[in-house]
């Protein structure tokens, strides 16, 4: 048996050295292409998006004028003197710097100004189409016009550092129109009189003002990424219920943000 091995080796060396020579360049072929998968990963950016506490101070209740302060105005009587906005950050927690980055945003505006408008009679949201053919947010109390903006809002940025270069990430607006919205919901339940409509509102609040945004970018080689993450807002009811509606103090406001991994 031995012998015959011996002899079958011996006449199909040159075949028997080829194989083992093609399952080695397999090898080390799948080792390199290993190894340079690695090397990318270990450099592509990789983001995670944070949100703070904000107030909502209200300075005209009839006419909705208010002032958006961040945390550590809302300890200063004298307000804010910028115009109202949100923003969340962004950190880019991967080794790699990010570039050209977009932030497209997502929420049924639709079915929200519907449940807004059946829910109460305060406001009136209507959503149409401008002499630019863009759809518009208006908002009117009464016979006057609150508030109009475009829906389609996207942001943009040129590049994000990674925290270990660039530690205090990239601040990102939330849409107008989306806070404004917000603002009149949390304006309802602060000052609703009936505890069954302000249950209502809270609900409203939290369940249907979630906002979607999909972060496009790409890394240092040129490569296409995208990551998406969910805002869910919520209120500080600790606050809201120790100042009682008629104090002066701001209604607090925050969101739980989630990444949202899509394949």
């Amino acid at each position: 048996m031995l012998n015959l091995i011996i002899e079958f080796l011996s006449n199909n060396f040159i075949l028997f050295t080829s194989f083992i020579s093609i399952l080695t360049l397999i090898a080390i072929y799948l080792t390199i292409a290993e190894m340079k998968n690695q090397r990318k990963s270990s450099f592509r950016p990789n983001f995670v998006m944070k949100s703070q506490v904000y107030g909502i101070r209200f300075n005209d209740e009839q006419y909705l004028i208010y002032d958006i302060l961040e945390e550590n105005e809302m300890k200063n009587s004298s307000g804010s003197n910028e115009f109202p906005s949100v923003t969340a950050k962004l950190f880019n927690v991967g080794l790699g710097p990010a570039k050209y980055l977009e932030f497209e945003w997502d929420y049924n505006i639709v079915s929200l100004v519907s449940l807004l408008n059946e829910n109460q009679s305060q406001y009136n949201f209507i959503i149409k189409k401008e002499n630019d053919n863009q759809d518009n947010l208006i908002i009117y109390r009464k016979d006057k016009q609150l508030f109009k903006s475009e829906l389609d809002f996207k942001d943009y940025r040129d590049y994000a550092l990674p925290v270990s270069i660039s530690p205090h990430g990239i601040e990102v607006f939330i849409p107008f129109s989306y806070l404004e919205i917000l603002v009149c919901v949390a304006f309802l339940y602060k000052f609703s009189e009936d505890e069954k409509a302000k249950l209502n509102y809270y609900e409203i609040f939290r369940s249907n003002l979630k906002i979607k945004t999909k972060v496009l970018y790409k890394d240092i080689e040129g490569n296409n990424c995208k990551q998406y993450f969910k805002l869910v807002p919520y209120l500080n009811l600790l606050k809201i219920f120790a100042v009682g509606k008629n104090e002066d103090e701001p209604i607090e406001f925050g969101f739980d943000i989630f990444e949202e991994i899509k394949k």
